[in-house]
């Protein structure tokens, strides 16, 4: 689940834009002054600088390291810095446009300011060269000042409704995101276009409400407006109050995830018999139970090691990144191989690698399964990177340097090309192919079976459940979906493949429950928490030595 306050990152992003600017501009001033240069280029020579600096460092880190280059200032500055690019060069050289390339250049910029509209999606790498788009078409159209062209868009931009929709801007931004995040838990399901269409409305008048008594009052305030003074007191108590109860938040939230993760270590200690995946493996033991191991908040963060050391190799997949686990001089080499439905098995994994001097390494691909035709993304570089990644990871594990290659993979997005009804078989046809690429070479192959998916985030529904967990549990029948990787390792004929399906422990008599042996089972709706995935780790060590065994 997304934080309601998640938006206000790009806030912080603004006010250090907002510090560093002077900064620069004032160091820089002081020095061409001692050089008794003319400032009149100077503002242009950093903003320029700093900006293309910016630009470069963006596009780089959206290739390596997405998640990152979307919330980190520094590939952000870039964006604000085009409008600071902009006024320092008509300060320093007035922009003198005839009308008609004012005219193409205003249209030219709301066109790809709707074009980035339109045809960007959740797929866009982003901020990196895509963001550039939307950017300088709106430096355009400032460029453009339309207000007085016959023929360009300044009449439509000085409409009432879009100056008044631009006036509330800023108070319908901190409004937005908050409704979108919580209404979905208020209403008990996933917002509809109707509700959608009222989220919006009540986003406006919530915005026009804020601005008129709250934004407007503060900012023509006569008394804080009359001397500067105040406003600099006003300006140094704001931020000291939001600092420290950001600070004081922040530390909180450290030492109660702390605790949270002692606790589950202290309870783990004291009832391993039934924890988690024990309680279904041996009956004498209460399924659920009603004292919690992991709180569905521990739940949340309670995910594999992989997370936290970037092993996944994510859309548009520019990079190969593997992680590497175990003794440096092992005595076997295990290679784990799929998506995230792979990497939630990797806590059950370790302990064998760890107690048996293995090394294990991750070939981990977010959302790409592995099969060697394409997968639909919104983007097609993140489809063709899908296809050479996979082909790059079968590649790795086919060599025969790794005595055995543990498979998993949720087959969920469709297949290019192929009609929704067949792409089971064709998946499983193309696992069949992946499958005799590795097994050619004489390695072993252990396919675990996929677990099911839940309709519900596991964690957030427990922590609104107020006793009653049903909702936030299923039939096994309702969450498994069909697995071509399993199936196609049934049928392998090769004798170096094999199965192994803990359905039964995940979900006992037919039923996955959201907690089971005090232990939360899932950290969304269809990843295996760390904790849990760990209690199945007989199941799984046994069938890997077993197949290394031969």
């Amino acid at each position: 689940m997304a934080s309601p306050v998640q938006h206000y990152w790009s806030l912080s992003v603004e006010e250090q834009f907002y510090i560093l600017w002077p900064i620069l501009l004032g160091a820089g001033a002081w020095f061409v002054a001692r050089r008794r240069s003319s400032l009149r280029w100077f503002p242009l020579a950093v903003v320029g600088t700093v900006v293309l600096a910016s630009f470069a460092w963006s596009v780089h880190l959206t290739g390596t390291n997405p998640p990152a280059a979307y919330f980190v200032s520094t590939t952000r500055f870039w964006e604000l810095g085009i409008g600071a690019v902009l006024a320092a060069f008509v300060a320093w050289r007035p922009l003198r446009l005839h009308p008609t390339a004012r005219v193409v250049l205003a249209w030219s910029g709301l066109g790809m300011i709707a074009v980035a509209v339109w045809s960007f999606s959740a797929s866009t790498p982003f901020p990196g060269a895509a963001a550039a788009l939307p950017t300088l078409g709106t430096a355009m159209v400032i460029a453009a000042a339309p207000d007085d062209l016959r023929y360009g868009p300044g009449r439509g931009l000085a409409h009432r409704w879009v100056q008044w929709l631009g006036g509330v801007s800023y108070s319908l931004y901190l409004w937005h995101w908050p409704l979108i995040v919580v209404a979905p838990f208020v209403l008990g399901h996933p917002s509809t276009w109707s509700e959608k269409v009222v989220l919006v409305l009540v986003a406006l008048l919530l915005a026009e409400l804020s601005k008129r008594w709250v934004e407007d009052p503060l900012r023509d305030d006569p008394w804080i407006k009359g001397r500067l003074r105040r406003t600099f007191a006003l300006l140094v108590v704001s931020a000291l109050v939001v600092g420290g109860a950001a600070v004081a938040l922040h530390v909180k939230t450290v030492a109660d995830a702390r605790s949270a993760a002692a606790a589950a270590q202290a309870a783990a200690e004291r009832a391993q018999q039934c924890l988690g995946a024990g309680a279904a493996r041996d009956r004498t033991c209460e399924l659920e139970g009603e004292e919690l191991v992991t709180s569905p908040t521990f739940a949340k963060t309670d995910k594999p090691i992989v997370y936290a050391d970037g092993c996944w190799n994510s859309p548009p997949f520019e990079l190969h990144r593997t992680c590497t686990y175990g003794s440096s001089a092992p005595s076997a080499r295990v290679a784990v191989v799929g998506n995230s439905h792979a990497g939630h098995w990797v806590p059950a994994m370790l302990p064998a690698v760890e107690e048996n001097g293995w090394q294990l390494t991750t070939y981990l691909q977010s959302s790409c399964y592995t099969v060697d035709v394409p997968v639909v993304f919104d983007d097609q570089r993140a489809t063709d990177g899908c296809l050479e990644t996979n082909r790059w990871a079968v590649d790795e594990v086919s060599d025969g340097t790794f005595d055995l290659v543990v498979m998993s993979d949720r087959t969920y997005a469709e297949l290019v090309g192929v009609p929704a009804d067949q792409k089971g078989d064709v998946a499983r046809a193309s696992y069949a192919t992946v499958l005799g690429r590795i097994t050619a070479s004489g390695t072993p192959v252990l396919v675990v079976r996929d677990t099911p998916v839940a309709k519900v985030d596991v964690p957030t529904c427990l922590e609104t459940a107020e006793g009653d967990t049903s909702a936030c549990g299923m039939d096994l029948a309702d969450g498994i979906e069909r697995d071509p990787l399993a199936e196609a390792g049934a049928a392998d004929a090769s004798g170096l493949v094999s199965v192994l399906d803990v359905n039964d422990l995940v979900c006992p008599d037919g039923y996955c429950a959201p907690v089971l042996g005090g232990v939360v089972t899932f950290f969304d709706h269809g990843h295996l928490s760390a904790t849990f995935a760990a209690t199945l780790e007989p199941e799984v060590t046994a069938a890997m030595e077993q197949r290394i065994a031969g």
